[in-house]
C-alpha cells in the first residue's frame, strides 16, 4: 500500500510540476492537496482537474503491476483515495463545495474502472494462455 500511494503522489507531483511549468502557473505543494471547487473560474483549479483525471488513468497501469489480481483493484484504490481524501483535509480543510466532492469521486470511479479494466484484460490473457498449454499437454499424452 506504501508503495503504491508513493507512486500516486509521484506522479501527481510530476504532472502537477510539468504542466504548471509549461503554463507558467507557480508550482506549490498546496496544489496536490487542494479541496477547492475545480471549477470557481481560476485556470489554474481547471488544469488541476485534468492533471487529476491523467493521474487516475496512469495510476491505472502502476495499480495493474503492483496488485495483478482484478477483486484487489477496488481495495487498494479505494485505500489509496481514502488516504489522499484524509490528507486533503488535514492540509486544506474540509471543501465547501459540492462539485470537488463529485469531482474526486470521479476520479475514484476513473481509476477503479480502468485499473479493474486493465487487470482483467490481463487475468483473461493469462487463463487463455494456460488452458492453450494445458490442450497441448493433453494432445501430446495421446
Amino acid at each position: 500500500m506504501l508503495c503504491l500511494q508513493s507512486i500516486y503522489y509521484s506522479i501527481c507531483s510530476f504532472t502537477i510540476f510539468l504542466i504548471f511549468t509549461i503554463y507558467g502557473f507557480p508550482r506549490n505543494i498546496k496544489y496536490l492537496f487542494n479541496t477547492t471547487s475545480y471549477f470557481e473560474g481560476e485556470a489554474v483549479l481547471l488544469y488541476l482537474f485534468f492533471i487529476h483525471i491523467i493521474n487516475s488513468i496512469i495510476m491505472s497501469y502502476f495499480i495493474k503491476v503492483i496488485v495483478k489480481r482484478t477483486k484487489k483493484c477496488l481495495d487498494y484504490v479505494i485505500s489509496c483515495y481514502l488516504i489522499h481524501f484524509l490528507l486533503c483535509v488535514f492540509v486544506s480543510g474540509f471543501s465547501k463545495s459540492y462539485n470537488w466532492y463529485a469531482c474526486f469521486f470521479l476520479f475514484v470511479f476513473l481509476t477503479v474502472i480502468l485499473s479493474e479494466y486493465i487487470c482483467y484484460k490481463e487475468d483473461i490473457k493469462e487463463n487463455t494462455i494456460s488452458s492453450l498449454r494445458n490442450e497441448q499437454d493433453e494432445k501430446r499424452l495421446f
